[in-house]
């Protein structure tokens, strides 16, 4: 009898933002038994294939609310294009304060994992000056409150969902690595 060999599933770089949180380490094994085929890299077609650029603004805060914060941007119905000082900008997609976390991260971060989950590499990337809302995008506002939680946990929710699954299966096991990192004022 053929003895089981190991496959290591990890991505090569993920680049986000570190967390403390329990929860998020874990340690999942799969072993694929003889005559079992593993996923294969670039097998079938990206869901994704190509860059989207979206616009997201985030709800004011309690001070911008307190000292009078207004909205300055316009919002066109299609969903993608918004008008600034009287200038139009196109994206992907343009999310505005009443957007939930849930609705960014289907449309942003979720293609992207279940393609990463299928083979290929994918990026999830925040752009912004300080203060236009990245964590509040990626983090959220707590880990515990599923109405706030950000990007990277609805992302490591959709992995372990899929580990999950796969532990089912007796003749698999997964060695899950990730790693966040954060660039801020040019220092990792």
């Amino acid at each position: 009898m053929d003895s089981l060999k190991p496959i290591i599933l990890k991505p090569r770089r993920m680049s986000l933002i570190e967390m403390d949180s329990e929860e998020y380490s874990r340690r999942v094994t799969v072993t694929l038994s003889p005559g079992m085929t593993p996923p294969r890299r670039g097998a079938g077609k990206s869901k994704t294939g190509r860059v989207n650029v979206v616009c997201r603004f985030r709800p004011q805060n309690q001070k911008e609310i307190d000292n009078g914060g207004m909205n300055c941007v316009e919002y066109a119905d299609d969903g993608q294009t918004l008008t600034f000082r009287g200038n139009a900008f196109t994206y992907d997609r343009v999310f505005n304060e009443s957007t939930t976390q849930a609705e960014v991260y289907e449309f942003t971060a979720q293609p992207i994992v279940e393609d990463v989950l299928q083979g290929y590499n994918g990026t999830v990337f925040a752009y912004g000056q300080t203060s236009s809302g990245k964590t509040h995008t990626m983090e959220g506002a707590s880990l515990e409150d599923e109405q706030t939680r950000g990007i990277i946990p609805r992302m490591l929710d959709t992995v372990f969902e899929f580990t999950d699954s796969l532990q089912s299966d007796p003749s698999w096991e997964l060695i899950l690595k990730c790693q966040f990192v954060e660039i801020y004022m040019e220092k990792v």
